[in-house]
């Protein structure tokens, strides 16, 4: 208490550093610390197969693996609630800190300049990034989102391209990308109802018949070793793909 001046000045100099402090620091919900871990996110074209975007998924993986500091990777694909067939996940472990001399965001950079360029063919959408600390909700593992909404799907796949061409175009930007999805191939059958009606043959047991052959059912459970297993019944590849 006796020199009690001193006290005030030191705290009111205290409280106003307060201010240029926060300034400097760098703010975040979740700050960035490097976990030896990060995951290559892709999305084939729209129409590729499980076994394709398989083999693109574990070549992006053998040459991620392939980089100085890389333990090992780990491919998943189809692995989202929907089972999306063209949908990849690349998970990156990496050595600890101590043992390799880049970080963990230099080789997420080194990534995205070095590997996933040369794959730039097959025309893929990419993310790379840190592994997600929350999951659920459906949602990307993106720092920063912007939303659009309108009735007009066109009109929305056309702003959303438009804004995510001038994302990319800002420095420091990466993995700019959209969740919306148009032009996913199909087929339409049209089915000769008087035919049908000739036969007997109900548009019920014509669409349930291509959904059995074409996107499979299951029909059944296999159980080996304690583990049970899905059984499915589909048409073969030729008999699915060729008219």
């Amino acid at each position: 208490m006796a020199h009690r001046w001193v006290i005030v000045a030191i705290s009111l100099a205290a409280f106003v550093s307060i201010v240029p402090l926060f300034l400097l620091v760098g703010k975040d919900f979740l700050p960035k610390n490097d976990e030896s871990q990060f995951e290559v996110s892709l999305r084939t074209p729209e129409g590729t197969t499980l076994e394709q975007t398989e083999l693109i998924a574990t070549r992006i993986g053998r040459e991620v693996k392939r980089l100085p500091g890389v333990l090992y990777t780990v491919v998943l694909v189809g692995d989202d609630a929907r089972r999306t067939a063209n949908l990849g996940n690349v998970f990156v472990k990496l050595a600890p800190v101590t043992q390799r001399k880049q970080t963990q965001f230099q080789l997420m950079d080194q990534v995205r300049r070095e590997v996933l360029p040369r794959f730039a063919a097959e025309k893929l959408r990419t993310s790379v990034s840190q592994v997600a600390a929350f999951s659920g909700g459906g949602m990307a593992n993106k720092e920063l989102a912007y939303y659009i909404s309108g009735p007009d799907l066109q009109k929305l796949g056309e702003v959303s391209r438009r804004l995510a061409t001038a994302l990319a175009k800002v420095p420091g930007v990466v993995d700019v990308d959209t969740t919306l999805i148009l032009g996913k191939p199909e087929l339409s059958v049209n089915l000769d109802r008087r035919k049908a009606a000739e036969l007997g043959v109900q548009v019920a047991d014509v669409a349930n018949t291509l959904r059995v052959l074409v996107g499979g059912r299951k029909v059944s459970t296999y159980n080996e070793s304690g583990e049970q297993y899905e059984v499915h019944a589909r048409a073969v590849q030729q008999g699915r793909t060729n008219a």
